[in-house]
């Protein structure tokens, strides 16, 4: 009897689920009274979304930003740099300013108008701890930025400052168990600020360099069901001078934000292990972000492989 291997394929490809899309986008605009912001925006994985713009003011100035924004599995990367220079000494005599991104942590929304954000996102919705009953977990999550604003002189009013938002939320069985944000930034004097409600604490401290494992609250979760997480990172880097100013403002977490590669992704209370293809999770442990494939993708090559088995003997058999 002859299988239909396209027929086969379709059936089995059809009852499998496809791995969540990452979403980003990016925003910038450099101008001195008016301008234009450059936006960019891309769903799927591993693809960079990209905006660069840069203006002359009316009075000589000039201001210049980027932005960059990408997922990869369990990852998330953002660059916001916004600079300026002013060309003349006379405080009040050039203006500009340049903005990358903003201090967003609303829900991710590619069509909202007003949504001017660097930022990237990724879902999963297959995670799955291990066991039966409840339990309680945190995730451990690497948190890896470069906050960095500068001033060259202190002639006239100006701003530097950048700064990164995080927006958390997790669900079972269609029903939220928690939700929090951490909103982080820096200026060029050194000032702070530091919040974090509900899921996600503030920092133990606000440096130049932040570098550490970053873990989450506790959340109450059911064994054996998947569970849905959505992490949302935004960054923003903004320069302003008037008068004999250079000015700079960089939010740096291109290298990156995302599970722990340092250890287990998950503290369970009562022990067990956790797993998620879609995040690169396996017996609790990080890929490292190597892609993932789909689920679907596991199926035909298990597949194809079977057939393979199958045709051969079939062949020995009857050759």
């Amino acid at each position: 009897m002859k299988i239909s291997l396209a027929l086969t394929v379709f059936v089995f490809g059809s009852l499998c689920p496809s791995v969540h899309a990452q979403v980003y986008k990016s925003w910038a605009a450099a101008t001195g009274f008016t301008g234009v912001p450059v936006t960019d925006a891309h769903v799927g994985l591993g693809v960079v979304s990209s905006a660069s713009t840069s203006a002359t003011s009316p009075m000589g100035g000039t201001g210049a930003v980027n932005s960059q924004a990408h997922a990869t599995v369990g990852q998330l990367h953002v660059l916001a740099k916004a600079t300026t220079d002013s060309l003349s000494l006379l405080v009040g005599d050039d203006q500009n300013f340049g903005f990358s991104g903003r201090d967003n942590s609303n829900p991710f929304d590619t069509t909202a108008p007003g949504f001017y954000a660097t930022a990237a996102q990724f879902v999963v919705d297959d995670l799955v701890i291990a066991g039966a009953g409840v339990t309680t977990i945190s995730a451990n999550m690497d948190l890896h930025a470069i906050l960095d604003a500068g001033a060259s002189t202190a002639l006239g009013s100006f701003v530097a400052d950048s700064g990164f938002a995080i927006g958390f939320k997790v669900s079972q069985f269609g029903i939220e168990l928690g939700n929090g944000t951490l909103k982080v930034s820096r200026d060029y004097a050194g000032a702070t600020t530091n919040t974090g409600t509900g899921l996600l604490p503030a920092l133990i401290a606000v440096t130049p360099l932040i570098s550490s494992v970053y873990t989450t609250g506790d959340i109450t979760v059911a064994r054996g069901a998947p569970i849905t997480m959505d992490w949302f990172l935004s960054a923003y880097g903004s320069a302003f001078t008037n008068g004999g100013n250079r000015t700079s403002g960089k939010a740096d977490l291109n290298s990156t934000f995302g599970w722990t590669s340092a250890g287990p992704v998950f503290n369970i209370a009562g022990g067990g292990t956790a797993s998620s293809a879609q995040g690169g999770i396996s017996n609790n442990l990080f890929s490292g972000g190597a892609s993932a494939p789909e689920p679907g993708t596991l199926v035909f090559l298990t597949l194809g492989a079977t057939l393979v088995i199958v045709t051969r003997r079939h062949r020995m058999r009857h050759g």
